[in-house]
């Protein structure tokens, strides 16, 4: 029964769960792909393929024995892979200007690498739901605009002054007038280019805000740059 993991193992087996190990990893890996995120497609296929290796490696090496007795214990590989796995997703957060990103991609990288065990295990139906579940809880954020609804989408908006003077009330002000809500705010000042770079943590109710600002302020005489991202 394909829900039921089993140590029988042979090399067609291993086979077919490292081809479907390399399908699921590839499909979340993608989808962060698409998205421009750092850790994308290679990452989250590497991730998947390289824990369903481990956990067939947990199965089969106690199986290897010619006395008829129990050698190893399966579950103490399988445990690396999650102790492993963490310093992968504290590589993908970063503190970025007072506030906090790549949480979500790390928590994927924990969900696959847990994908791809559940797959070298033998449990084809759950792990197969469990990465349609993950696509979906990625994307419904987006598909349902959630966030815009209980108080705005995070943005980082990036300004560049041609001088060095203290710009912020003046974008504050502009920013207030759209409803958007600044949460942190850092800024440096090159004395030797005579220019002030802002890097805004902001909250954005609507897309309409968020490209009324930039023509506001693309409009401004002492702007060199301008960008909002995610």
């Amino acid at each position: 029964m394909i829900l039921t993991a089993t140590t029988s193992l042979t090399l067609g087996i291993a086979l077919k769960r490292i081809a479907l190990s390399l399908l699921l990893g590839g499909m979340i890996g993608l989808e962060r792909q698409l998205k421009f995120r750092n850790a994308g497609l290679r990452t989250f296929t590497l991730i998947c393929l390289g824990s369903t290796l481990a956990m067939l490696l947990s199965i089969w090496i106690p199986s290897m024995t010619n006395d008829g007795f129990f050698h190893g214990d399966p579950a103490r590989i399988a445990a690396q892979v999650l102790s492993g796995i963490g310093f992968l997703g504290a590589g993908a957060i970063i503190h970025h200007k007072g506030s906090i990103q790549g949480l979500t991609t790390a928590a994927g990288i924990w969900v696959s690498a847990i994908i791809g065990m559940g797959i070298g295990a033998g449990l084809y139906i759950p792990s197969i739901a469990m990465a349609v579940i993950v696509v979906v809880v990625l994307n419904v954020d987006e598909a349902m605009d959630v966030s815009t609804l209980f108080g705005g989408k995070t943005r980082y908006m990036e300004l560049k002054f041609g001088d060095v003077q203290d710009h912020f009330e003046e974008i504050k002000k502009i920013l207030k007038a759209n409803s958007i809500r600044i949460i942190g705010v850092d800024n440096e000042m090159d004395l030797e280019n005579q220019s002030r770079l802002y890097v805004l943590h902001i909250r954005v109710r609507s897309s309409r805000s968020e490209s009324d600002v930039l023509n506001e302020l693309s409009s401004h005489p002492e702007i060199l740059y301008i960008s909002i991202s995610n």
